[in-house]
């Protein structure tokens, strides 16, 4: 019997943090804090102040390099810190990835398109690979997602409605028959523009209920 919550869908566009990964943000900002020598609220404030965001969004749309992210995160932290701990603190907020999610697209391919769409930078690229493998064995998502899709190599980042319009383009998908699955309501929005259906996912359960598991 057909999930009444997937009526006319066809495709399926999964966000990756949040969603199919668990994360936590503040643990990164915890660990860069003590790198630093400082409180963590401290630390938040001097990484407002530094203009942190739009560095971050630069990295997240490939505009600039791991190299040089890396010198603005020890520019905030105030001393030089070896690439290897900055990016072990950096990928602190990364955790695991539950093998229910993973069944659950193994089981969703059989009916829907699906793609993964993600903010996201190399640094953080490289080491959910290999959370990956580790809970898998799978090298790639390739066994999960007919395509993946990383803002880093798009240089566009959600919300900007033309990353949506680019998937949708590049996989021939309607708006009305595509499902937008993500944890920042701003992302939400943005597809709810161009008439994507969507599943915000606002609390711990949320995915599995709506797929009826």
């Amino acid at each position: 019997m057909l999930n009444r919550n997937l009526i006319g869908i066809k495709n399926i566009i999964f966000d990756l943090g949040g969603v199919i990964i668990n994360i936590d943000q503040q643990l990164a900002f915890h660990k860069f804090s003590g790198l630093a020598g400082c409180s963590f609220t401290e630390f938040k404030h001097r990484m407002q102040q530094s203009g942190f965001i739009n560095v971050l969004q630069n990295y997240e749309r490939g505009l600039i390099t791991s190299k040089d992210f890396r010198a603005q995160l020890c520019q905030s932290i105030g001393r030089k810190i070896d690439d290897e701990f900055l990016d072990i603190a950096w990928n602190s907020m990364l955790l695991d990835i539950p093998s229910e999610r993973l069944e659950l697209l193994l089981g969703l391919r059989k009916n829907f398109k699906l793609v993964l769409l993600s903010n996201t930078n190399k640094i953080h690229h490289d080491e959910f690979i290999s959370i990956l493998k580790k809970k898998s064995g799978k090298a790639d998502f390739s066994s999960y997602f007919d395509r993946v899709y990383y803002s880093f190599q798009m240089q566009k980042i959600k919300p900007e409605v033309e990353i949506f319009e680019q998937v949708l383009q590049e996989q021939s998908w309607e708006a009305n028959e595509t499902l937008f699955i993500d944890d920042n309501i701003e992302n939400i929005s943005a597809a709810e523009f161009l008439g994507i259906k969507t599943l915000h996912i606002n609390g711990d359960g949320v995915l599995m209920k709506f797929f009826g598991k």
